[in-house]
């Protein structure tokens, strides 16, 4: 017989619960009948198993069992007829077989296969000492007392099953009534409970997270499995049930090809196993399986496979009963603690059901009704009961801020949460009420707003300040700065020429500090805007090196350029701060190299964005830096150390505020330095390509003399109360060719403007009586001059600009000036509409 026959054979075999039990008188019954039909000395109910034949029920002989190897039943299950030996001696099969040449002298045998769920498992036989035959009436009767024996049996067994099944449902109803107040002591029942019905002395209750297999609940007969053991999932036969989401059975895993070699067997040999998944709200949890050292070999019934089912859903329910009355238990807890006022009450009756202790302390006392009149003012109540049960009665949350009063009749600021809640029938029988104490918030609120104010005066006066400083250094700077303009294109000698560059060089230090603390402030106000144009980038390179030439040959440097060959010409940004970056590289460059080279480079690098990645590079070969004077040296009035403020001179802000103007543009300040090796300094930043052709006559290139004026002609008011401001911008312009009126105020301003067709007005800001903004508004308003007027600013807040385009101005020259500031806003006019006929 084929080895998988076999094993469904004894299957069904030991699934009938005959094997080893005590004998029965209604078996009995049958071998007795057997005996006196066909008139032999001995009759068997005979069970064959994988190594002998047992005997349930016998008559005639002494013997319970024998060997399978010699068992005449043995040949007789592996027929579905009547098997028959008239004469064992005479037979080549059994002629020296022991049980016919020796006790009991089995010569004739005669035997009835016994077959179950298509298995033959035994027979019923009848045994002779002598040679003999059936008679055909013999033959028929011993054929049919065969199948009222199986028909017996499968009685039996079905008792049996039914019974055992009475048992698990008795076991469960047991489990399902039981109140759930200690959980591990409830699952510990149930796995005893099985573990007796299955008949199996492994147990395991388990959680799984993830490939975590933690043991929960367990029963071992040495109590080898600790409570709170982890395993990896996949080395537990549970592995299979996760992965199958279903249950899975064994009845003797040696047998099981995927079980080969796995370290629960190799571990604890375990044979015989049955595992169910549990769920929570549709998501696994754990298993609950069961198993055994012993192979199960009547393997797993339908009914045990529901049992184990219907007990992990029981336990499902419990963990999740459990969960609940936990979370319960928390928030409750959560709720008596909170500093909140929480209380419920019933709409009807005005009773109060529950309130926390915080509720309770306001009152000064337990709330035994449910009454808005004791603790709200009068105004409260009202918007209560006319507002806020209406609407929570529509299924809504109502919050709204009222006046609570505490037992010391304090009138408290609270905000009131009223949450309904409805019966079957929809009618509002409950009021949830939350209370939640404003005082401090209110005082808070007080405070903060106490204190934005004072931050924003003080912005104010910082941004004041700040400009008012603007001005009053800009004033006298200009009045500097514009002399030794002029006294330049006077005949001086060459030391006198010397002596003027060194001062003008002093007052463009003085005033390059100046705009370095206003940028410092408007970032970190964050009033720095960033002015997006397109601009020619290689000029802009070009331009600030070429600043930079005469010093780096008073020093011996060689100052290069090395463009990428790839790099386009226009770009979209802010290339005012572009320069300003630039500027400061190079200058700290020359600043601390003594010999060698400068070299500036651009490199445009490879990007799938739309914008370009492009790194503007300072390289030089100068003292260097520190690897801990790096983290410096980029914090505001910070330099590497203090011997660089003596040796070098500066003010640290330069570097810090490139950095912020490079975050600003989206980009990043990269250092690379060795010391005494020298520093490269790159700024890398995105940009935009343009492919709009580059302005002719870019307004650097501006040919400043008197031809400006015949090719742009203008009438021009100078308005100005400074004494040296009149004389410097009339100069300038003169240099332009321009003959300027002058007006000492805005007053005299607006007298002339009746009486004169302006086409320009450079506009002083601050001057007494009458400011430049108002003076511009009148000029608009009360004389609608088409006059385009331009601000002479030393503020150059953002705030500022706004101010002068609110009032009229379209344009700016920042002191202090030059004379290229006037040609550039003189053009700029022109751009901005039709030339005006001048008288």
């Amino acid at each position: 017989m084929p080895k998988k026959q076999e094993r469904q054979r004894l299957s069904v075999l030991h699934s009938l619960h005959l094997l080893d039990t005590l004998p029965e008188v209604e078996v009995d019954y049958f071998t007795q009948l057997a005996s006196l039909i066909c008139k032999t000395p001995i009759a068997l109910v005979s069970l064959v198993d994988e190594d002998r034949q047992w005997f349930k029920s016998k008559i005639g002989l002494e013997a319970t069992e024998t060997p399978r190897e010699y068992a005449f039943c043995d040949h007789a299950i592996k027929n579905d007829g009547l098997f028959i030996v008239k004469d064992a001696l005479n037979d080549t099969r059994f002629k020296d077989n022991p049980l016919a040449t020796d006790s009991p002298h089995v010569i004739f045998y005669a035997g009835v296969p016994l077959k179950f769920d298509g298995h033959n498992v035994g027979t019923l036989c009848v045994v002779d000492n002598k040679p003999r035959d059936l008679t055909e009436d013999q033959k028929q009767q011993l054929l049919l007392l065969s199948k009222q024996l199986i028909s017996f049996i499968n009685l039996r067994r079905k008792a049996f099953v039914q019974k055992k099944i009475s048992k698990m449902l008795s076991s469960l109803n047991e489990f399902k009534m039981s109140p759930s107040h200690d959980l591990s002591e409830d699952i510990k029942k149930m796995l005893k409970a099985g573990v007796e019905l299955y008949n199996l002395e492994y147990a395991i209750q388990s959680k799984i997270v993830g490939n975590e297999y933690i043991v929960e609940a367990a029963l071992s007969p040495q109590d080898e499995l600790a409570i709170g053991s982890v395993f990896e999932l996949e080395q537990t036969y549970c592995a299979a049930v996760v992965q199958k989401q279903e249950t899975v059975t064994y009845k003797e895993v040696r047998l099981e090809e995927s079980l080969q070699g796995h370290p629960v067997y190799i571990n604890m040999q375990l044979e015989s196993y049955i595992s169910t998944p549990i769920w929570l709200d549709g998501q696994l949890y754990g298993t609950l399986n069961f198993s055994s050292k012993n192979v199960k070999k009547t393997g797993f019934t339908e009914d045990e496979v529901m049992f184990i089912e219907i007990m992990a859903d029981l336990i499902s329910k419990k963990i999740k009963y459990n969960e609940k009355q936990m979370l319960l238990s928390y928030v409750y807890e959560v709720i008596n603690e909170s500093p909140d006022l929480i209380a419920i009450g019933d709409i009807k009756s005005k009773q109060t059901l529950y309130s926390n202790k915080a509720f309770e302390k306001m009152l000064g006392k337990k709330p035994s009704y449910f009454q808005m009149d004791e603790f709200f003012t009068a105004e409260s109540r009202r918007k209560i009961q006319e507002e806020g049960i209406p609407f929570v009665g529509e299924g809504k949350i109502w919050k709204e801020e009222v006046e609570f009063i505490d037992y010391k009749q304090r009138i408290i600021p609270m905000q009131q949460t009223l949450v309904g809640h409805k019966d079957e029938r929809g009618q509002l029988v409950y009021l949830s009420v939350i209370l939640q104490d404003l005082t401090k918030q209110k005082e808070i609120e007080k405070n903060h707003k106490r204190a934005k104010e004072a931050a924003l005066m003080a912005s104010k006066m910082k941004t004041e300040f700040l400009a008012n400083m603007s001005h009053e250094i800009r004033t006298p700077m200009n009045g500097v700065l514009g002399l030794l303009t002029l006294l330049k294109d006077t005949s001086l000698d060459s030391d006198q020429l010397k002596l003027i560059k060194t001062i003008e060089s002093c007052g463009e230090s003085l005033l390059s500090l100046l705009n370095d603390v206003l940028d410092l402030s408007k970032i970190e106000s964050q009033k720095l805007k960033l002015d997006i144009t397109e601009f020619d980038l290689k000029q802009i390179i070009s331009d600030v090196t070429e600043l930079f030439s005469f010093r780096a040959i008073e020093k011996n440097i060689t100052l290069k350029v090395e463009l990428d060959k790839d790099l386009s010409r226009r770009y979209r940004g802010d290339p005012t701060r572009i320069k300003q970056i630039l500027t400061n590289f190079i200058s700290n460059a020359l600043k601390f190299t003594y010999s060698g080279e400068i070299v500036v480079k651009v490199l445009k690098h490879k990007s799938k964005l739309k914008k370009s990645i492009i790194d503007i590079s300072v390289q030089d070969s100068g003292v260097g830096i520190s690897k801990e004077n790096q983290k410096k040296i980029f914090q505001a009035f910070t330099q590497a150390d203090t011997s660089v403020t003596r040796n070098f001179g500066g003010t640290g802000l330069g570097l810090s505020i490139s950095k912020k103007l490079a975050t600003l543009m989206h980009g990043e300040i990269l250092l690379e330095s060795t010391e005494g090796m020298g520093s490269t300094f790159t700024f890398r930043v995105p940009l935009k390509e343009s492919h709009t052709q580059s302005l002719e006559n870019n307004n650097l290139d501006l040919v400043i003399d008197k031809e400006f004026a015949k090719n742009n002609p203008q009438k021009i008011l100078i308005v100005e109360d400074n004494l040296l401001n009149q004389k410097l911008a009339k100069k300038f312009l003169a240099k332009l060719g321009y003959e300027a009126d002058l007006a000492n105020s805005g007053v005299e301003a607006l007298e002339m403007t009746r009486k004169t067709d302006y086409t320009v007005i450079f506009m002083d800001m601050q001057m007494p009586h009458m400011d430049g903004l108002e003076t511009t508004k009148r000029i608009k308003e009360e004389i609608q001059s088409e006059a385009k007027i331009i601000a002479m600013t030393a503020n150059v807040y953002e705030e500022n600009k706004q101010k002068c385009f609110k009032a009229g101005m379209v344009g700016f020259v920042t002191k202090p000036f030059k004379p290229k500031d006037f040609a550039e806003a003189l053009l700029s006019v022109e751009e901005l509409g039709p030339k005006k006929d001048i008288a």
